[in-house]
């Protein structure tokens, strides 16, 4: 598994230009961590969920390992550095997790309907 976190500051609108602080995340899986993924069924597993932040973003969203596996790259923007940052340090975490599960070396928590927790199918 690779991850790549990229960090850009943008400057959006046409005469007030508004600053947004952008996060690309890019995921590309192996065959085999595929493989696993498909065969312990995470591809519904909510990977990160997007909560109404500012005017970015309207309404939660849930990105689950499928939606990685298909589109491979996230572009999460948000009015706050900070936001960013933590978004940024939430999933380096989270796909270190990932990849120890995938491989053996942790077990999934799947039991745990709590919003905090990264390991939820989504509904």
């Amino acid at each position: 598994m690779r991850v790549i976190i990229d960090h850009e500051l943008r400057r959006r609108g046409l005469f007030w230009k508004r600053i947004e602080y952008a996060v690309r995340i890019s995921v590309d899986f192996s065959e085999e961590e595929r493989a696993a993924i498909a065969s312990r069924g995470f591809g519904n597993v909510v990977v990160m969920q997007l909560a109404k932040n500012s005017e970015l973003f309207r309404r939660a969203t849930n990105i689950t390992i499928k939606d990685l596996i298909e589109d491979q790259t996230i572009d999460v923007r948000y009015a706050s550095f900070i936001q960013a940052l933590n978004l940024a340090a939430d999933v380096k975490e989270y796909f270190q997790y990932l990849e120890a599960i995938l491989h053996g070396e942790a077990q999934a928590n799947t039991s745990d309907p709590s919003p905090d927790q990264p390991w939820r199918n989504a509904s």
